[in-house]
């Protein structure tokens, strides 16, 4: 598991290189898979958040 420095680290590392990059059609594919990740981040999360509610909806049995 990854420091929170370590993590801040390898992101900055990630940005310089993006950077530097001169082709434009690999600087593009990196922003459609970074746009793919936060959209099927956001996805799960809602996903888990109606789970979540509709667990909280059921009764309890006592």
């Amino acid at each position: 598991m990854s420091t929170r420095n370590e993590k801040k680290e390898i992101i900055e590392q990630i940005a310089q290189e993006y950077m530097e990059t001169k082709n434009l059609e690999e600087k593009s594919m990196a922003i459609m898979v970074m746009s793919a990740y936060i959209e099927g981040k956001a996805a799960g999360k809602a996903e888990e958040r109606s789970k979540w509610e509709k667990k909280e909806k059921e009764p309890v049995a006592t």
